[in-house]
């Protein structure tokens, strides 16, 4: 399965999307472990791409060698994201921690790859996998969750900034896009496994508890306001809308 993921991921790269999707579909008409060992099983290989890439002996530039093997880690994160939001509440909600666990070291571990430009594909699926995950959470405990997400969010921002511009794009990139899906209620979001009325809430909520102080901390570490002003706050508002 593994082989046939890679294969899809240089099928989809040599522009025989159809062969690939084949290929893709088979993997994801996996049970939802095997699946998901899969992905990992790939994801797991970016150790040893970047311990190639930094190798003394390589005469391959170190971004040559990372753009060859982020294709299939990209197709990895794609069917891990289908087959975790599939099976769900079967195989992965009592297993969600340690999932987001994962998630979040692969980002900070891998933030110098991930930062490049060739990566940019694969870091913005990847910050999809890990929010969708948190909507999914949302969608099991409510509210309790955001303080959760808010508090990832903002330290991540915080530490970016001090820990390099590599960890700062990482940061500022499942910043957006963890935004940009607790805003997601159109029908097309039903693929999320929840309501249109609850992705509403959801949206409301997210907005009500995470946004306005997620929207304070970006301008207050990357921008440099420091101060906590009504004008300040007004543009955290305008940054909202």
């Amino acid at each position: 399965a593994i082989h046939k993921l890679k294969e899809a991921s240089t099928l989809f790269r040599e522009g025989e999307t159809k062969a690939g999707t084949v290929l893709l579909e088979e993997v994801q008409s996996l049970p939802s472990p095997d699946v998901v060992n899969v992905a990992i099983g790939v994801l797991d290989e970016m150790e040893g791409v970047v311990q190639q890439a930094q190798s003394p002996g390589e005469d391959v530039p170190f971004v040559s060698v990372i753009a060859g093997a982020v294709h299939a880690q990209y197709f990895a994160c794609r069917v891990l994201r289908v087959s975790l939001i599939r099976d769900w509440r079967t195989y992965w909600e009592n297993e969600s921690e340690s999932i987001v666990s994962y998630l979040q070291k692969y980002l900070s571990d891998y933030a110098n790859v991930l930062a490049l430009g060739c990566s940019s594909a694969l870091l913005a699926e990847m910050c999809l996998v890990h929010s969708v995950i948190w909507k999914l959470l949302w969608g099991n405990a409510g509210d309790s969750v955001l303080e959760t997400v808010a508090g990832t969010l903002e330290s991540l921002i915080q530490c970016g900034e001090e820990g390099g511009v590599e960890l700062a794009i990482v940061g500022r990139t499942l910043a957006q896009t963890t935004v940009e899906e607790f805003g997601l209620y159109h029908p097309a979001s039903q693929s999320r496994g929840l309501t249109l009325s609850q992705h509403e809430k959801c949206r409301r909520s997210f907005e009500d508890l995470v946004l306005l102080n997620l929207s304070r901390c970006i301008l207050t570490t990357i921008w440099g306001v420091s101060d906590n002003s009504m004008e300040n706050e007004k543009s955290c508002l305008v940054l909202i809308r």
